[in-house]
């Protein structure tokens, strides 16, 4: 991963607010791990937002055609949790 001028403010503002909330110390290292875990809830949240809007203008595929498409391409025995649906 690259560090981009622009990425490294953003976790320095990152850093810096984390710093003033807290009442103990952090190292570089759990700053760190915090952001990686900041950015990883961002991307998340991306990916369900535009599925969602994909799903509200009828895009996609059930999800129940999915699997049966997959279980047929993968010869993949049903498992207990898609028996009973």
């Amino acid at each position: 991963m690259s560090i981009t001028t622009d990425g490294l403010n953003r976790f320095h503002e990152f850093a810096v607010s984390m710093v003033s909330r807290r009442q103990t110390e952090l190292t570089l290292a759990e700053l760190v791990v915090c952001w990686q875990q900041a950015q990883e809830r961002v991307s998340a949240n991306k990916s369900v937002k535009r599925s969602l809007a994909e799903f509200e203008a009828g895009q996609g595929q059930p999800a129940r055609e999915f699997l049966a498409e997959m279980k047929s391409k993968y010869k993949l025995t049903p498992d207990l949790a898609t028996e009973h649906s």
